[in-house]
């Protein structure tokens, strides 16, 4: 039997192969990271590695290898810049290989600074701001914005909000906070915030200017005792004007009670002007007559007060008749003439207090009127709240 077997034989080899470095991949840092690893090997095909050595070969001044000898390694200190570090590897019988790598720092980013702009104040019925922002960036670009409500009532409806300027809507009383946030080409971003403070809506305030007056010569002063209430807010000025009359008689019109002196025969009407903390007025008028010493005669004794004035809900009218057996008409108007209130009263006393009920009236300014049987009125101007 027989089997057969091959022998190869090869070359004398002729010298030693060198080993290969790998110095690691390429990298990147931002400052204000300043340290970065190197991660090197080699490897010999016929042979060992025994040393190692990194080198930096191109770059800045900065930059500490640590442990330049060892396969892997840090680089401290670092500063901006593109650095080359080479890796050399050793065999055990002294050949070489070389490998480089490449590390580029990059300068630190700057926050981008955001302006929100200015705080605003409205007062409904306007309930729409505007809001106006803006981003700078040192070292780069603003590539976004975003407007957020950080507080504030549930309203308010930001337009768009990804816009540099904007519109918020259906605003209602109350403060809000929006902040603009921005960011910048490197993905850093800035803050800001504004406020927009919304006031409600003034009510104009009530005048006053008291009953109308009548009075006889020789008697020829009078006074006029106005005031002004206002729901929200307070009086700051008041101010008095003669609408018609024979002369103008206003001795103090700045105050809200004013003297008419040296009065003569005639009809006059006077107006009073207040004005609220926030600018609105409100106005009312007073008529004063002076009849002639001959005229006392028929000067009337029919009349009445009313009380609260202002009424909140219940107001007594005091009445005072001339005739014991009383037959009488109430009647209320607002100031555009509409009648809100009529009733008719009959007895057989002079003096009569009647309560009337205004609580289901709005707020404002009537006029509360008694009609007598014999043929005359008297008109009161009630203020309601």
């Amino acid at each position: 039997d027989r089997d057969t077997m091959q022998v190869t034989v090869n070359p004398a080899q002729t010298g030693n192969l060198p080993p290969t470095a790998n110095a690691g991949a390429d990298q990147t840092i931002t400052l204000p990271t300043s340290t970065v690893t190197l991660s090197g090997s080699g490897t010999d095909p016929d042979g060992t590695i025994t040393a190692y050595q990194w080198t930096k070969i191109s770059g800045p001044a900065a930059g500490t290898i640590t442990t330049a000898n060892a396969a892997g390694t840090t680089v401290t200190a670092l500063v901006q810049g593109v650095y080359r570090f080479e890796l050399r590897v050793t065999d055990n019988s002294g050949a070489t290989g070389r490998d480089t790598m490449q590390l580029v720092v990059f300068s630190q980013n700057l926050s981008p600074v955001a302006n929100a702009g200015l705080n605003q104040s409205i007062t409904l019925p306007t309930n729409t701001v505007t809001l106006s922002g803006s981003g700078t960036d040192p070292d780069g670009t603003i590539t976004a914005y975003r407007w957020t409500k950080i507080s504030g009532p549930a309203s308010g409806a930001i337009t768009n909000s990804t816009s540099a300027a904007t519109t918020v809507t259906g605003l209602t009383a109350g403060i809000y906070q929006f902040e603009l946030r921005v960011t910048d080409n490197s993905g850093a971003f800035g803050s800001n915030t504004m406020q927009v403070t919304v006031n409600a809506e003034n009510i104009a305030p009530f005048a006053n200017a008291g009953q109308d007056q009548t009075t006889i010569l020789p008697i020829s002063k009078v006074t006029l005792s106005g005031s002004g209430t206002d729901a929200d807010g307070t009086i700051t000025g008041y101010s008095w004007r003669q609408i018609s009359g024979p002369v103008d008689k206003l001795t103090s019109p700045n105050t809200a009670v004013t003297i008419l002196d040296n009065l003569i025969e005639g009809s006059y009407k006077f107006e009073l002007t207040v004005t609220d903390n926030r600018g609105a007025i409100g106005k009312d008028s007073v008529n004063v007559f002076v009849n002639a010493a001959n005229a006392a005669s028929a000067v009337s004794k029919n009349s009445f007060k009313i009380y609260p004035n202002p009424i909140i809900d219940i107001a007594t009218l005091d009445i005072k008749a001339i005739n014991t057996n009383y037959y009488l008409l109430i009647q209320i108007t607002d100031m555009q003439g509409r009648q809100v209130y009529k009733k008719q009263l009959s007895g057989s006393f002079n003096n009569i207090k009647e309560p009337v009920n205004m609580s289901l009236l709005s707020k404002g300014t009537y006029l509360v009127t008694v009609y007598f049987e014999d043929g005359q009125k008297e008109t009161v101007k009630a203020v309601k709240f």
